[in-house]
């Protein structure tokens, strides 16, 4: 109710009650843990970033080359992966995917108000260049959690990131492939339902809601 709202905020804001309401968990383990990875992520920015005038007059056009030598050690990178890892925006890995609805071996657009909302595109079609701007438009984001699957361990969030990508590269269209346009796009098919399976998620798609996605129970082995 309106009048509980302050009360809630101020509890759920407190610190020191957070514990005992965390179900067990280890808060300050979680606190330390939250802190190293953000350390991690500042090292990161700090190791790609550019200096004032001033500081460029005085340490040279790459004052910061020690830090991000010091990131290659530390990952093992090369140099290219290390300038690859300085992005401009500091943001989980996802992949941008085409959705394509696929029923009866043609394709479509998934969007209802698109001019190929009710084409049969076969998969050596060739696009015109209107077509393949306005697949273009079906070009979305998956949602995060789909390709790390919140994995902290870096070797296991690489081997999920590969794995998800696989799948992708398999689904491949090839008319998509061959138009100058997409070349290089991921493509997701989806079912005539709008409905698509990758990795260990359910994926869905909704002109209100966007690309949901739904975590599948995992199979137990049956036991006698």
């Amino acid at each position: 109710l309106p009048h509980d709202a302050d009360v809630l905020v101020r509890r759920a804001y407190s610190e020191d009650p957070a514990a005992q309401r965390a179900g067990g968990l280890d808060w300050t383990q979680i606190r330390t843990n939250d802190a190293k990875r953000f350390g991690g992520r500042v090292e990161l920015a700090q190791s790609a970033s550019l200096c004032g005038p001033k500081a460029s007059l005085t340490t040279g056009p790459m004052p910061d080359v020690g830090s991000r030598e010091a990131l290659m050690r530390k990952n093992a990178w090369t140099e290219q992966e290390a300038f690859d890892a300085a992005r401009v925006r500091d943001a989980e890995e996802s992949f941008e995917v085409i959705l394509l609805k696929e029923e009866h071996g043609t394709f479509s657009s998934v969007r209802e108000d698109s001019s190929l909302a009710d084409a049969c595109l076969t998969e050596h079609a060739e696009l015109t260049w209107p077509q393949a701007r306005e697949l273009a438009k079906d070009r979305i984001r998956l949602p995060q959690k789909v390709v790390t699957r919140s994995l902290q361990d870096a070797d296991a969030r690489d081997h999920r990131i590969r794995s998800i990508l696989d799948e992708l590269e398999a689904q491949g269209v090839p008319f998509v492939h061959a138009h100058r346009l997409l070349r290089g796009e991921l493509v997701l098919r989806m079912d005539s339902t709008l409905t698509a399976r990758l990795g260990d998620f359910t994926l869905r798609y909704s002109p209100v809601l966007g690309l949901t996605a739904t975590a599948e129970p995992t199979e137990r082995p049956d036991h006698a």
